[in-house]
């Protein structure tokens, strides 16, 4: 592999002697351009890795590594990758079935007996392709108030927590619902059939062979490692540290650089690792009911604007990451950053997507026509069968618009898109939503409730949960219905009324993306709630103490 070193700040070294061509440069400049904001001394930023075949590997730093100590990024920092750190594991389970050691249709419980009888078998291939109904253990830690790194929690601490719980997200099989708790469990899995450590099983069979020298596991957060970022946010006093204080690994928790990222590519969609981990990691998964998801084992595969793209995002503290192959043209970008933002991959895909898009053949203009629809008759509140949680939309100057303000576009009488979403009202009060990850969810129209003390003061008291070990007391204070931390008041909700005996609050993924479910007894005395989050935590049982 051919490789050019990016610049250190505003520094550009290379990796050869001699003048670049002009169309090296033109590409240099296209990264410069879209990494300007972090190109300073005084801000985290990012590494970007651009490879095509025949082509000079162009990798380039922006920003600094560590802003205490005035350290610059460059071609050789490393960073956590978060999520997409789940193709390593993908790919070692798939080397192991390959080798006859293990089955993609085998019981989980076969290697965890501790985890409950749910009625249906959890397959191996289910923890791979997140249809497996396991509750998200991250997020179902933050319910019970121990947000991801508050808590120096193990893999085995993650196993601990899932095997309390006694209901799953939905039967396996029967639908996606994204689980880091899915791929820890893969980590030990891959442990106990190898008999070493995942570290050790990855380093003997991918990064040692292929020459990934930057490339381990964060399975020890108070290991010194070298040449790695600082993780960082900005805060209105600046930036301030956000690093994953957790030895939880599996899900997350590779770090690595962006040439070592790349090399995995090459490799990957090669072949070189094996035709079969290479085919059995795209090969998108089925529901029970035949839908076709985007999600494969590790990797998703989409075709945004026509164009095939294999990809993962990843975020953990501060860290955001990206990774992404296009088969038809043999690009492959990786993006590595320090610089959180927002929530979830945010600047990583973010960005990625937009050096994605100035390195792919540029496309034809769309020729999508004015599609004349009857907005209003959509406008207002929708509620998911599936997770309970709102659609609220609204119409301005003729156009639907969901609840932050961003425009659908309409593609038929009655439907639209939006997000890579695509919106079917099957009538004005129902309506199915094709998400982005081929899932299918339908909603119901619903009459929003305002605030009633009566009702609120029904709700009152005290909820346990087993299942997570935590208590919220439920409170009228000032006014509003408020959810109380049982054991650190400081953590509170304050929720709002959605529609009959359904509440809602906000948490830092948004407004409205936690639903509080009143459950009644026969006589109608409130005996229960059910918090859910944000899809990837639905309807854990609170009772009343």
């Amino acid at each position: 592999m051919r490789v050019l070193l990016g610049p250190v700040v505003a520094l550009s070294l290379w990796a050869h002697a001699g003048a670049a061509s002009a169309d090296t440069a033109a590409d240099i400049a296209t990264l410069d351009r879209l990494f300007s904001q972090w190109s300073g001394a005084q801000t985290a930023g990012c590494a970007v890795g651009v490879a095509r075949p025949g082509e000079p590997t162009l990798l380039r730093g922006y920003g600094m590594a560590d802003l205490a100590d005035g350290v610059a990024i460059d071609a050789q920092t490393r960073f956590e990758v978060g999520s997409v750190s789940k193709q390593f594991v993908a790919a070692a389970v798939l080397t192991l079935v390959e080798e006859g050691r293990l089955s993609l249709d085998a019981d989980i419980r076969r290697y965890f007996p501790q985890i409950p009888d749910y009625g249906a078998v959890i397959t191996v291939d289910h923890l791979l392709n997140h249809t497996s109904g396991l509750r998200d253990w991250g997020f179902a830690a933050e319910i019970a108030g121990w947000p991801r790194t508050t808590r120096a929690m193990s893999n085995s601490d993650v196993l601990a927590l899932t095997a309390r719980q006694r209901e799953l997200n939905h039967a396996p099989g029967a639908d996606y619902s994204y689980t880091n708790t899915g791929y820890v469990l893969l980590a030990m899995l891959v442990e106990q059939v190898a008999g070493v450590s995942l570290a050790a099983f990855t380093q003997e069979r991918f990064f040692g062979p292929l020459g990934m020298n930057d490339t381990g596991w964060r399975d020890d957060f108070r290991r010194v490692q070298p040449r790695r970022a600082v993780a960082y946010v900005e805060s209105e006093a600046g930036w301030v540290e956000r690093m994953p204080f957790e030895d939880v690994y599996g899900d997350a928790a590779l770090i690595t650089s962006v040439g070592d990222l790349l090399i995995w590519n090459e490799a990957l969609f090669a072949g070189r690792l094996s035709a079969f981990v290479t085919q059995h990691m795209m090969e998108q998964a089925q529901l029970s009911d035949g839908s076709e998801l985007t999600y494969g084992r590790g990797l998703e595969v989409t075709t945004p604007n026509g164009v095939v793209q294999v990809s993962h995002g990843g975020a953990i503290g501060g860290y955001r990451a990206w990774l992404a192959h296009y088969p038809q043209t043999g690009l492959s970008v990786a993006l590595a950053c320090n610089a959180g933002d927002g929530v979830g991959v945010g600047l990583g895909a973010r960005q990625g997507r937009l050096v994605a898009e100035a390195f792919l053949p540029a496309r034809a203009p769309d020729q999508t026509r004015a599609v004349r629809t009857n907005a209003r008759a959509y406008a207002g509140l929708f509620v998911s069968n599936t997770t309970g949680l709102p659609l609220n939309f609204t119409v301005r100057n003729g156009a639907l618009l969901s609840a932050g303000g961003a425009a659908l576009t309409p593609i038929a009488a009655r439907r639209f898109t939006l997000g890579g979403n695509e919106y079917a009202f099957e009538s004005p009060d129902r309506l199915r939503v094709r998400r982005s990850t081929g899932a299918v969810e339908t909603y119901r129209r619903e009459a929003p409730v305002q605030f009633n003390a009566a009702e609120a003061g029904e709700i009152e008291g005290c909820y346990r949960s087993a299942e997570l070990d935590a208590g919220y007391q439920a409170a009228i204070e000032d006014g509003a219905l408020v959810l109380r931390l049982e054991d650190r008041p400081g953590t509170a909700f304050t929720l709002a009324p959605l529609h009959k005996d359904a509440w809602t609050y906000d948490t830092r993924f948004g407004p409205r993306t936690a639903i509080v479910a009143v459950v009644r007894a026969e006589g109608g005395a409130v005996q229960a709630l059910r918090i859910g989050w944000n899809g990837r935590i639905r309807g854990v049982l609170f009772s009343r103490c």
